[in-house]
């Protein structure tokens, strides 16, 4: 049985403003940390994953599955990772949230919590095929 509840690692403040990077095959994705941050974008998918690299991985994997299915932009804007299993399972179905945009950003969220930026990422108004 997987665990649900507890605290999580999260080496925060330690790697606050720093990149991170997956590769995939040989796609490489970087990520810029920032701790204590959540946004208010929509949550494209939310997932149980038991660290902030976990989260970033899933991320990753999501683009590159978007860009081979449709030829098209990136679809996952950045993470928010939160390390309170206790809290965030049964009253958000996950402990990581793959964010569709970054254009809401709530720090103070405390060192529970980080978001990973996915860097260079187009505008939301790119995704959806708007070029105004």
């Amino acid at each position: 049985m997987v665990p649900t509840k507890g605290k999580l690692a999260l080496d925060c403040p330690r790697i606050d403003q720093t990149n991170q990077t997956v590769t995939l095959e040989s796609r490489t994705w970087t990520f810029s940390v920032r701790c204590g941050t959540d946004f208010a974008a929509w949550d494209t998918v939310a997932i149980i994953a038991y660290s902030l690299r976990d989260c970033m991985q899933a991320c990753a994997s999501y683009n590159r599955n978007a860009d081979r299915r449709n030829g098209g932009p990136e679809r996952c804007a950045a993470v928010v990772f939160n390390a309170d299993l206790t809290a965030a399972v049964p009253n958000f179905y996950g402990t990581c949230f793959l964010k569709n945009s970054t254009a809401e950003e709530y720090p103070g969220g405390g060192d529970g919590f980080a978001a990973a930026v996915v860097v260079g990422y187009p505008p939301l108004s790119l995704v959806d095929g708007d070029s105004s």
